[in-house]
């Protein structure tokens, strides 16, 4: 048995009589055996006198970072309306064992070795007003699906109780580099809850400031429908309209990169359909990478759907700015269900992102809610959101193959906040799922198991987004006789930067260029020349090429 640094400083600090390990893993290794495994317990309440749910702010961490792990409290929004109080906590044991699951690494690259302190990992506490909705859950079993079991909601007896938000204590495990924090809630679904870019100190995910039962979600079975609209990430399985386990405990486990630190979280269901979410975060990068495993232990074909929800409002201000967009690299979309007149009815197709002279691909040009999935599917490896008042957003990479579902929602003004939160905040969704649609199931043979890696990272000072991949995102754009070409890398380079038009050289510099310094250029064109048809930009260190990248303008 061996101690990272930060887990001695825990052990210390806590005072503990036992240690508690980190399963290693690296690059290459095919499994994961952990040598302890800790379990989420049950939510429960823990009332302050001095914190109302009203009273505190999100939470912010600094930058640079410090040497040692802290969480700080800092407002996000001007008038914040939840709790967010941080503490550290120690853990506990449990002798469970969940399956192996096989790490994937994205192809290697070769970044600059500008030094950055280590992955962090630690356990605290996040204090959020809470409704409550728990006492009024019972167990339940989906009899279409072998059993499965769900929490069943009394909505009438909830309502009847007169339910008002207390604050309530939840346990959060974090993951820090440079450059991002990600945190997980074990009690509320295994979600990823948070991404803050540490940079701008921004939580590109929608946190919201309380945790309240809504009149969504499944509509079968009877009573399924209790969504918490937390915000975050959440994993919606096995069926669609955010699944049944978005506000139930999952276990979890602290893993080892031979680069960095992860944590394993699962469901728990051992004889019965089940998944696992694996992230990952490396030092000296701003992406972390999410494993997704889902199981089929049983003998029997079983038809499943998962659909990961990230809830997003780029920015520092947690809730959705007039200059959102939706950047998805398709043509078309069907809508899921909207209230725009002008939109055809679900299951339709329409043309994306212009649609009756309107881009869609805004929700503030909406007159009313949209729902929409790409088709007849995802066919590229990457999505995005950005928000151009703040110049900053989101991006998913993911294999279109494995994950054919893409869909995007927003409100739209048509639907009131109060549905869901208590402080007028308003977000979007972005899915990313195993089938097209919601409406179609994906069949997993008996004792199969489904695996992919997606990579998540922030972006900022981009403008818009033409193209991502593992090593960043791109934008590229002509407006009169001005190229605008910005690139945000997910890792530092440093080398010399060159830009060619049709193989010609126009541009070249010695470049340093990292997630919290992205590379920007305008290029004046001659205007008595063709505008060019594709751009190539090389980074080079001496004869070595570092990066390459080759997209076609006017496309764009």
């Amino acid at each position: 048995m061996w101690l990272s640094i930060i887990e001695m400083t825990l052990f210390l600090a806590a005072g503990c009589t036992s240690a508690t390990e980190v399963t290693p893993i690296t690059r290459r290794v095919t499994a994961i055996q952990p040598r302890t495994v800790w379990t989420a317990s049950e939510p429960h309440a823990i009332i302050s006198p001095h914190i109302s749910p009203t009273s505190l702010p999100r939470a912010t961490l600094p930058y640079p970072p410090t040497p040692t792990p802290t969480a700080t409290s800092a407002p996000k929004t001007a008038t914040p309306t939840a709790t967010a109080t941080f503490t550290a906590s120690p853990t506990s044991t449990s002798t469970n064992t969940p399956p192996a699951m096989r790490p994937t690494k994205p192809p290697s690259l070769t970044p600059t070795s500008v030094p950055s302190p280590d992955v962090r990992y630690w356990e605290d506490t996040v204090v959020i007003a809470t409704y409550p909705y728990a006492a009024f859950l019972k167990e339940a079993y989906d009899e279409a699906l072998g059993q499965f079991p769900y929490k069943a909601f009394d909505r009438d007896a909830y309502l009847s109780s007169h339910p008002r938000p207390r604050p309530q204590t939840y346990k959060r495990l974090n993951l820090e580099n440079r450059y991002v924090h990600v945190s997980f809630l074990p009690e509320l679904g295994g979600r990823l809850y948070q991404l803050i870019f540490r940079p701008t100190g921004s939580n590109e995910l929608y946190q919201n400031p309380v945790v309240k039962p809504t009149d969504w979600g499944p509509t079968s079975p009877p009573r399924a429908n209790w969504w918490l609209a937390v915000g975050g990430i959440e994993w919606g399985f096995p069926v669609d309209e955010h699944g049944y386990e978005f506000g139930v405990p999952w276990k979890y486990h602290w893993i080892q990169a031979d680069d960095g630190y992860g944590v394993k979280l699962w469901d728990g269901g051992e004889g019965r359909p089940n998944v696992r979410v694996q992230a990952v975060l490396r030092e000296n990068t701003a992406a972390v990478e999410l494993t997704f495993q889902i199981t089929n232990p049983t003998a029997r074909e079983m038809p499943l759907k998962f659909w990961s929800n990230a809830m997003v409002a780029p920015g520092p201000a947690n809730t959705l700015g007039s200059s959102f967009q939706f950047i998805y690299p398709i043509k078309q979309a069907v809508v899921h269900s909207t209230s725009d007149p002008d939109l055809p009815a679900p299951y339709k197709v329409f043309s994306w992102p212009l649609y009756k002279g309107r881009d869609f691909s805004y929700p503030t040009n909406w007159r009313g809610w949209v729902g929409f999935f790409a088709y007849p599917r995802a066919k590229q490896s990457w999505a995005a959101v950005y928000d151009h008042n703040v110049n900053e957003g989101l991006v998913r990479l993911f294999p279109p193959t494995i994950v054919p579902g893409l869909k995007g929602f927003g409100f739209g003004n048509a639907i009131s906040p109060s549905e869901w939160t208590d402080d007028g905040s308003t977000y979007a969704e972005v899915h990313g799922g195993i089938a097209p649609t919601f409406r179609d199931w994906k069949p997993l043979s008996p004792h199969s198991v489904l695996e992919w890696t997606e990579t998540w990272y922030p972006i900022w000072q981009l403008g818009s987004i033409t193209s991502a991949d593992e090593r960043g995102a791109w934008s590229l754009s002509i407006e009169g006789n001005a190229l605008d070409v910005a690139f945000f890398p997910t890792r530092p380079y440093q080398g010399t930067l060159a830009l060619l038009l049709e193989d010609k050289v126009v541009w070249r510099r010695p470049v340093v260029i990292a997630p919290d310094t992205p590379w920007q250029q305008t290029i004046r064109l001659d205007t008595k020349q063709p505008l060019p048809e594709r751009v190539r930009i090389t980074l080079t260190e001496g004869s070595r090429v570092l990066l390459e990248h080759e997209e076609d303008v006017r496309a764009q």
